[in-house]
């Protein structure tokens, strides 16, 4: 019995060996029906040319260069329409994938016509033995995100529910375009996975997460990125309330708008003034990226206030 192609995108700017290094587990996978689509995002650093070089002989990677920067939800949608199988596996560029983990998604897959998309346990890259995700919770009323990392809960679960997947999930093909379902690009590089995974939930699918299915994410300090790149604030707050105004009632956005979102503006100011962490930050820089994250709530706000509507490719 033939197997069905699973379809590998994958998203990279400017991570040239973390891409490569990615894309030789994917190779080592026990699963060999795929195609590998890298959407190399008008990266500077010759990613391109280095995946080229490492693979010449590989016709099962493709690779698409951007000619300027779509960020995630840009680069998923065009992998998305280069892809064939009937599955597909997007997957961030600073991951490694455990031999056995498309093999187990598929089998999940296959047994359940239910299912419209699943995650895998996400385990630190650092230390192969930390769980750093296994399941999102969301609190409609204040907006907070939940992540409990504790997989002594789920011991005696092959699978469970979750409300959406970030970093690297698998989608059914036919959902997607049954359901004219992309990756919003207003989103970016935030919130556009959540979107992605309520749109399949209101779709009547369910989302699910495989135990045996595990990655190696090499994240690091997430603080570190936002003070590194000061359109992060930004669109993290302003993407936090464009997402809840889909997604919360009235009554639940109001609370978020009135009380949420400031009491948020003051955690993540505390944490940037105050980060110690990696870098040598001044003053002023930290000032700015508080001034970017209280920008980016006001963008939110106005969005709603003019009833914006969100373009999907």
């Amino acid at each position: 019995m033939s197997q069905p192609l699973v379809s590998i995108i994958i998203p990279t700017h400017n991570r040239k060996d973390m891409v490569i290094r990615l894309l030789k587990s994917v190779i080592a996978c026990t699963y060999k029906e795929i195609e590998v689509i890298v959407i190399d995002d008008a990266s500077t650093d010759g990613t391109s040319d280095a995946i080229r070089k490492t693979f010449p002989q590989n016709r099962k990677i493709c690779v698409v260069r951007n000619q300027t920067n779509l960020y995630a939800a840009g680069s998923r949608n065009a992998g998305t329409k280069k892809s064939k199988g009937k599955y597909l596996f997007y997957v961030d560029d600073d991951n490694v994938l455990d031999k056995y983990a498309i093999s187990e998604l598929v089998r999940v897959f296959e047994d359940d016509e239910r299912i419209g998309e699943l995650g895998l346990v996400n385990y630190s890259f650092r230390d192969k033995n930390q769980v750093i995700w296994l399941t999102t919770g969301r609190n409609m009323w204040t907006s907070k995100t939940y992540l409990p990392a504790d997989i002594g809960e789920y011991s005696g679960n092959k699978i469970w529910n979750s409300v959406d997947v970030p970093n690297s999930f698998i989608i059914r093909a036919d959902v997607l375009k049954k359901h004219k379902i992309s990756f919003c690009k207003k989103f970016g590089i935030m919130y556009e996975e959540s979107d992605v995974a309520y749109r399949i939930r209101n779709a009547g699918y369910s989302i699910k997460v495989v135990r045996d299915a595990k990655i190696y994410h090499d994240v690091g300090d997430y603080m570190y990125h936002f003070m590194n790149d000061p359109r992060r604030p930004y669109v993290f707050a302003r993407n936090r309330i464009i997402f809840h105004s889909l997604y919360s009632n009235k009554f639940q956005m109001l609370s978020i708008v009135l009380v949420w979102i400031w009491a948020f503006a003051l955690y993540y100011s505390y944490q940037m003034v105050c980060y110690s962490g990696a870098g040598n930050f001044s003053f002023g820089r930290r000032m700015y990226l508080v001034l970017q994250y209280l920008r980016g709530n006001i963008e939110g706000i106005l969005f709603v206030l003019r009833g914006e509507k969100l373009q999907y490719s």
